[in-house]
């Protein structure tokens, strides 16, 4: 193989490792003092709608696109221990519902700052068999919105489909097969 061809078959494998990796289709700021439970339980939940295919959720804070770190059901904090839980305290839970049921990912445990609260969110992944809409909240009743401080910032990722790794196995292998027989006829 002349080096323009390894070059064009190195920028090839290149692109197609970087296509396998998640896609961010959206990042969703759940406002703690406006959102609640994901429907049907609650009101004000946050909706989008995603195409056929499997996602992942996590928290991806401040740092990582969003507005909020994490959110609290409380004013203030109470009773806070050495190991950073709290009685009452911030909390990075979450919850959603499509046609395939509803999921609430809330463990409840509370944490002494956002940052704490954050670095022990949950995450999701889920498949749509068809695109419909999804829906998004912080398991909390729309009454109790009042003192809630912060919210939750999610990214939704679109997790490749099998066919995209399928097709980059292929070409490593076309690779690596390119690069045995040039071995032998070499040497």
């Amino acid at each position: 193989m002349s080096a323009r061809a390894r070059l064009f078959a190195f920028s090839l494998c290149l692109a197609f490792v970087s296509g396998a990796k998640a896609d961010v289709v959206a990042i969703l700021n759940l406002d703690a003092t406006v959102v609640g439970q994901a429907a049907p339980y609650g009101a004000n939940p946050v909706n989008i709608f995603l195409g056929p295919g499997t996602y992942f959720v996590t928290a991806v804070g401040i740092a990582g696109g969003g507005l909020y770190d994490a959110w609290s059901a409380f004013s203030s904090n109470t009773n806070c221990q050495p190991d950073h839980t709290c009685l009452y305290g911030w909390d990075a839970s979450f919850d959603y519902s499509f046609s395939g049921g509803y999921f609430s990912l809330d463990n409840g445990i509370r944490w002494d700052s956002p940052a704490e609260a954050l670095a022990h969110a949950p995450s999701a992944t889920f498949t749509l068999t068809v695109g419909e809409t999804v829906s998004f909240g912080i398991n909390e009743c729309l009454g109790c919105l009042a003192d809630n401080r912060g919210g939750n910032s999610l990214a939704i990722d679109a997790v490749p489909e099998p066919t995209t790794m399928a097709g980059l196995t292929i070409l490593f292998g076309v690779l690596f097969a390119s690069r045995s027989r040039r071995k032998r006829a070499d040497g």
